[in-house]
């Protein structure tokens, strides 16, 4: 497990260079903070205009949106390494990692703590926090039994989803700007699935796999009517995983030198 060991220390000294210029973590994480809460304050004034989402109140939308920046938080703080394989590959930079003793994708995912994405998890926790003590929500035992599993299984979601779109730096050198703009797709995380056409949700469910990091879990937290399959979801997170890890294989096979 020293690889464990490693991270800690890639974290430790991200945190201390950052501790060096004391204003650029406060900032970076209410910068990234004050997104997360653009949408919960969208739906509040849609919520007051008397607008509303079907079976939806707004707190629990408020819940919806905390678990997602929860699950992002932790994805884009712990494992945002992953996201500079594009320009690594453009520029020739990867060649180092590859003479590395540690796996070249172990070494992405654990090359780099992102203090931004601090700012998303504590934007979910406010969010959370909020929506549980002001919106009288009654939580099943069973939904806060299975939060963790949840919450673990959407970062593996989201870890897969964002591999995958990385791993196509190795055929296709320019790319990092278009993967910057798919990421984008986080947004439909925002509303329940329940508001889109089936097709989408099925494509949210299983390619894009935002529901496993929020809907899901809200369901089940809220008691909401679920269907069966629904609580395989983390069985689907680790599959995504397993196939997202060999697709970067394959993708690395394809990789030859600096540009490609």
């Amino acid at each position: 497990m020293g690889w464990l060991r490693l991270w800690a220390t890639y974290i430790r000294m991200r945190i201390m260079i950052m501790l060096e210029f004391r204003a650029v973590l406060p900032f970076a994480m209410a910068n990234r903070a004050m997104g997360g809460f653009l949408a919960p304050l969208a739906l509040a004034v849609m919520y007051g205009q008397g607008l509303q989402i079907p079976g939806w109140s707004l707190y629990e939308l408020l819940l919806l949106n905390g678990l997602f920046q929860i699950v992002l938080g932790l994805t884009d703080a712990f494992f945002f390494g992953l996201m500079s394989l594009p320009d690594m590959v453009r520029t020739g930079e990867f060649e180092g990692i590859l003479i590395r003793p540690l796996g070249p994708l172990r070494h992405l995912l654990i090359s780099d703590f992102d203090q931004e994405g601090l700012g998303n998890l504590v934007a979910g926790v406010v969010l959370t926090i909020l929506a549980v003590a002001f919106g009288n929500l009654q939580l099943t035992w069973y939904g806060l039994a299975l939060l963790p599993i949840f919450i673990v299984s959407g970062v593996l979601a989201l870890l897969s989803f964002f591999t995958l779109l990385v791993t196509l730096s190795f055929w296709f050198v320019e790319v990092g700007a278009v993967i910057w703009e798919v990421r984008n797709i986080e947004q439909y995380a925002k509303n329940p699935l329940s508001v889109y056409p089936s097709v989408v949700q099925l494509a949210l469910s299983v390619i894009v796999p935002l529901g496993i990091a929020n809907y899901y879990p809200a369901l089940i937290l809220l008691g909401k009517q679920i269907e069966w399959w629904m609580l395989l979801a983390p069985l689907w997170a680790l599959v995504l995983w397993v196939i997202a890890r060999k697709f970067f294989y394959i993708g690395l096979s394809k990789y030859s030198s600096a540009g490609g």
